[in-house]
């Protein structure tokens, strides 16, 4: 939820860590949901900011039970921006016992992984194009997440 406190420690962390961003604290005002017809139609946003805070909205949902898993797959799964500002933003509100600090270092400074393979690689293989072709890259993107992004083609 939003509190006047936490959006104040929001803000504050987003200068700490130099990545201040407007759609990111109307994402805090508005609680972390996604953008609503009536907040469109009040606050005229460009596409750029709706997509930023339906990332946020996302990110927010599901970050909890990710926060434990390795830098490469947050950032892989979340992009960096989007994480960044989850992480000022469970920081901000006090829902982790543990500073955030450390991690959020460290996603500023990491480049986001790139799954090296694409639908043709698994064509090229002798797969025939359709659904198996998602489904063969879906495992593999699961084999490389596992081994922390870093086998290559």
């Amino acid at each position: 939820g939003f509190s006047p406190d936490s959006l104040n420690r929001f803000c504050a962390l987003q200068r700490r860590f130099t990545v201040v961003d407007i759609s990111a604290r109307l994402a805090a005002v508005t609680g972390m949901r996604p953008v609503s017809k009536k907040l469109n139609e009040f606050i005229l946003l460009s596409n750029d900011q709706k997509k930023i805070i339906e990332a946020l909205a996302t990110a927010h949902q599901s970050l909890d039970r990710d926060l434990n898993r390795p830098l490469k797959f947050l950032l892989y799964k979340y992009k960096k921006e989007p994480l960044l500002q989850m992480l000022l933003w469970k920081q901000a509100q006090g829902k982790t016992a543990r500073s955030l600090a450390r991690i959020i270092t460290a996603a500023r400074a990491a480049r986001v992984p790139v799954f090296p393979l694409s639908g043709k690689d698994i064509v090229a293989l002798g797969v025939s194009p359709g659904p198996r072709v998602g489904q063969f890259l879906s495992k593999a993107e699961e084999w490389w997440l596992a081994r922390d992004c870093v086998p290559g083609r």
